[in-house]
C-alpha cells in the first residue's frame, strides 16, 4: 500500500484536471496513489482520466454516475482513503515538484505533526498575483510549527492554509464531522480546523502550490454576500466550541490577540458569531469583553451592521442577533444529511 493518497474531486474540468494531475505524477516524492473522483463529468474527463491510468498504475478513478453534489464529492476524496497520510488537490489548482516531499518530510520529523500546508501562490485571470499564507507566519522564512491542541486562536480569525496545500495523517479523520451541504463554501476551513485540534501544525512559509484564479472558481461563488458571511460566523462558533471543549482555547489569549491585533471586521465578525445566547458562556463573555475593549467594532463602517447596531442600541444587542438573522433568513446552519 502506499503511504500517501493525493485526492483530486473534479467536474467538467477535464483541460485543468489533466495539468493538475501531470503536477502530481511529476513529484519527486512517489510512494503515493492518485485517487481521481470524478462527479459525473460529461466533458471527456472519463477518457481521459482512464487513457492515464491504462499507463500509470498508481491511478485511481472513480466515477459517480451522475453528478451527486460537491460535498458528496470532497468526502470520497478526503475520507475514504485508508493510507497513512492524504493529501487534497483542487483540480484547477497545481502542485510544485518538491511539494509531496517537502509534507512528509515534516509530517514524519516533527514530534506529533497532524497536518502540514505551505504557501499557494495564486495564478490566472485575477488581475493582482497574491500570496495565500497564514497571517500569524509573520513573513518568517523558516519552517513555522505550532501545537494547535493549545493554541487554537488564529484559526478563529480566517483558514490559514491553502486547500490546495493541505496534508494530513489519515488518522485524524476520525475526529471530524463532515457535512454534506453543497451549498457551504468555508467546509474546508471547518475540516481542517477540526484536524488541527488532534495534533501539530506545520507550515512551510516557501511556495509549494499554485491556486488558480478563474471564472469557474466555485469556492469564489459560494463565499461572497451575507449568507457567506452567516456561514463564516458558524464555522467560528464550532471551532471554538469544540477547541473550548478540547483544552486548545485560551479564553484570555483570545482575547487578547484580538484587542491587541485583529483588524475591525474579523474582530466584529468573531464578536458575532460567539456573542449568541446559546453560545458557551466563555465564549460569549469573551465576545462582549471584546466588544468593550474595542469600541471601534461599534462605530466603524468596515464592521458589522450587527456591531454597529449593538453600538447605537447596547451591548444586549449582541445577544439577540442571531435571531434577527433568523427572522430575516440570513441565519445559517449546515444540512447534516446521510452519505448517499
Amino acid at each position: 500500500m502506499a503511504r500517501v493518497t493525493v485526492g483530486i474531486p473534479t467536474y467538467n474540468r477535464c483541460a485543468y484536471l489533466r495539468e493538475a494531475m501531470e503536477s502530481v505524477l511529476g513529484q519527486t516524492f512517489g510512494d503515493f496513489d492518485l485517487l481521481i473522483s470524478d462527479n459525473g463529468s460529461t466533458d471527456g474527463t472519463e477518457d481521459m482520466v482512464s487513457e492515464y491510468a491504462r499507463a500509470e498504475k498508481r491511478i485511481i478513478y472513480h466515477r459517480f454516475p451522475k453528478n451527486c453534489g460537491m460535498a458528496r464529492n470532497l468526502r470520497h476524496v478526503l475520507m475514504s482513503p485508508d493510507t497513512e497520510f492524504v493529501a487534497f488537490l483542487p483540480d484547477d489548482d497545481l502542485w510544485l515538484p518538491h511539494h509531496l516531499a517537502s509534507a512528509l518530510e515534516s509530517l514524519q520529523n516533527v514530534p506529533n505533526a497532524i497536518l502540514f500546508a505551505c504557501t499557494a501562490e495564486s495564478f490566472g485571470e485575477k488581475a493582482e498575483q497574491d500570496l495565500h499564507r497564514p497571517y500569524w507566519v509573520n513573513g518568517s522564512k523558516s519552517r513555522y510549527v505550532t501545537d494547535t491542541r493549545k493554541r487554537f486562536v488564529p484559526w478563529l480569525k480566517e483558514s490559514p492554509v491553502a486547500a490546495a496545500s493541505v496534508v494530513f495523517r489519515g488518522a485524524a479523520r476520525d475526529q471530524v464531522t463532515w457535512y454534506n451541504d453543497d451549498r457551504f463554501g468555508p467546509r474546508d476551513w471547518l475540516f481542517w480546523g477540526q484536524i488541527s485540534m488532534c495534533g501539530v501544525t506545520v507550515f512551510d512559509p516557501a511556495v509549494g502550490t499554485k491556486y488558480r484564479w478563474h471564472k469557474g472558481n466555485q469556492s469564489n461563488d459560494l463565499m461572497k454576500g451575507k449568507m457567506a458571511i452567516a456561514q463564516f460566523r458558524y464555522v467560528i462558533r464550532r471551532l471554538a466550541t469544540l477547541a473550548l471543549q478540547k483544552g486548545a482555547l485560551n479564553v484570555a489569549e483570545l482575547i487578547g490577540e484580538v484587542v491587541k491585533s485583529w483588524a475591525v471586521g474579523p474582530a466584529a465578525t468573531l464578536v458575532v458569531a460567539l456573542a449568541a445566547l446559546d453560545t458557551h458562556p466563555a465564549l460569549r463573555k469573551a465576545a462582549l469583553e471584546i466588544f468593550h475593549q474595542r469600541p471601534e467594532i461599534g462605530t466603524s463602517l468596515k464592521s458589522t451592521q450587527h456591531c454597529r447596531m449593538a453600538g447605537r442600541a447596547g451591548t444586549w444587542y449582541l445577544g439577540i442577533a442571531d435571531g434577527v438573522d433568523r427572522l430575516l433568513g440570513q441565519w445559517w446552519q449546515p444540512a447534516r444529511r446521510a452519505p448517499r
